[in-house]
C-alpha cells in the first residue's frame, strides 16, 4: 500500500507526475528514498507500469538494496525489480548485452581495485619484485589516468623498462 499520505505538498506532486522527467534536489534525510519508492509504487499500482521497464539507479549497492526491499514492501514480491541498481551494475548490464557489438568474450571481468591489487600481487610474486602498498597505489592511481585520458596502450607503457618515470 503506497503512503501518499506521509508525502509533503512537494514530494506528493514528485510522485504523482507521469510525464517528462523530475528532477529531486534535497539533502540527507529529507525523504528522497521515500519519494523515490512511492513514485515507483504509483506508476507500477496506479498505472499499471511493469516495473522491468521502470529504471532506479543509485551509487551504492546499499542503496539499491534499501530501495529494493522497500519497493517489495510496497507492491509485492512478485515483480521483476532488477533494474533497481547500481549505475555500475547498470552500465555493466548494458556492455553485458551487448558485448559482442564492443568485440568482448560474453564472460568478460570488470576489475575492481581489490582485483587490480591482487593481479598487481601475483605479478611481484612472479617477478620476485618487493610487495609494498604505496608502489600498488601509484600504479593503480596511474592507471586510472592513462584509462581516464582514453590511452589504449596504457598497459604496454606501465610494463615499459624504459619508461620508469612516467
Amino acid at each position: 500500500m503506497i503512503g501518499l499520505k506521509d508525502l509533503n505538498e512537494e514530494q506528493l506532486e514528485a510522485v504523482q507526475s507521469t510525464e517528462g522527467y523530475v528532477r529531486v534536489i534535497a539533502g540527507a534525510g529529507s525523504g528522497k528514498t521515500r519519494l523515490l519508492v512511492n513514485r515507483y509504487a504509483y506508476l507500477v499500482e496506479d498505472y499499471g507500469i511493469d516495473p522491468s521497464n521502470i529504471l532506479c539507479v543509485t551509487f551504492t549497492n546499499k542503496a539499491a538494496g534499501e530501495m529494493k526491499k522497500r519497493i517489495r514492501k510496497l507492491i509485492g514480491e512478485g515483480y521483476d525489480t532488477s533494474l533497481i541498481c547500481t549505475y555500475h551494475g547498470f552500465c555493466a548490464r548494458l556492455i553485458r548485452e551487448d558485448c559482442n557489438k564492443l568485440f568482448l568474450p560474453r564472460d568478460y571481468t570488470i576489475l575492481d581495485q581489490a582485483g587490480q591489487k591482487r593481479i598487481l600481487s601475483e605479478i611481484y610474486r612472479k617477478y620476485e619484485l618487493r610487495l609494498d602498498h604505496a608502489a600498488f597505489e601509484q600504479i593503480i592511481k596511474k592507471t586510472g589516468v592513462y584509462k581516464t585520458r582514453n590511452y589504449t596502450d596504457y598497459v604496454a607503457k606501465q610494463t615499459s623498462p624504459d619508461d620508469v618515470q612516467g
